[in-house]
């Protein structure tokens, strides 16, 4: 599904990645984890377009996407759901979804409204309410929701437990594990949350000064805390 090959990218004259070599593959849900500024984000955003890479190749689903702009690769089947969700505040629920189906440009969007509507009572209830409304943990469902509209293969997702509130994180968890399943989604998760990473995905790499450093199981990594302090210094 996701293959990256010796990806190099940053800001400006600012290297961040270096030489990442990396697969997914088709239905897979992976985590990306390490200390914060070692490049995991500034991965994310290479893979949607938003930073160009510098060297090395990208492909989705056995097609190149590296020359493509973001706008074009969200159309080949990436979707984001950056750190902070970044929701329209000042639209209803339901014009969050909209907006995104519409910009898609994919058939069958309004269909895949009405089914998250019916998937996410949540999202039903507050449709009529403007996003910022939401709490952090209703703002993440309906981020995620926002990412479904748009059909995708690949999703994405930067830090989805920051900013909410305990209760909640198990059922956001719960909420990825069955888009990964249920639609068949391959799913790439940003998290410093080690036990909500553990969770939700099986595999992990870990990356360290703009480099991934080791692929492991996330269930070893959970149980050996001298590795988790050399690999995530915690």
């Amino acid at each position: 599904m996701l293959q990256i090959r010796n990806v190099s990218a940053g800001y400006g004259r600012t290297p961040v990645l270096h030489n990442i070599t990396a697969d997914v593959s088709n239905g897979q849900l992976v985590a990306l984890l390490g200390r914060n500024g070692v490049g995991k984000t500034t991965l994310l955003r290479t893979i949607t377009g938003e930073i160009s890479a510098t060297s090395g190749e990208i492909h989705i689903s056995g097609k190149p996407v590296t020359k493509l702009k973001a706008h074009e690769r969200a159309r080949a089947g990436i979707a984001y759901v950056p750190q902070g969700r970044q929701i329209f505040s000042d639209l209803t629920v339901l014009e969050n979804l909209r907006v995104a189906g519409y910009a898609s440009k994919k058939s069958g969007w309004q269909e895949i409204v009405d089914e998250l509507l019916e998937q996410f009572p949540i999202l039903n209830e507050k449709k009529d309410q403007n996003g910022g409304s939401l709490s952090g943990g209703q703002q993440q469902i309906l981020a995620l929701g926002r990412a479904l509209v748009t059909k995708p293969d690949l999703l994405l997702l930067d830090e989805p437990s920051e900013g909410i509130q305990p209760s909640i994180v198990q059922q956001i968890a719960k909420e990825i594990k069955d888009i990964n399943k249920r639609r068949g989604i391959t799913v790439v998760i940003v998290e410093q949350n080690l036990e909500f990473a553990a969770s939700v995905a099986d595999v992990a790499y870990v990356m360290d000064k703009g480099q991934i450093v080791q692929k492991l199981q996330t269930d070893h990594l959970l149980a050996d805390v001298s590795l988790q302090h050399e690999l995530l210094g915690i």
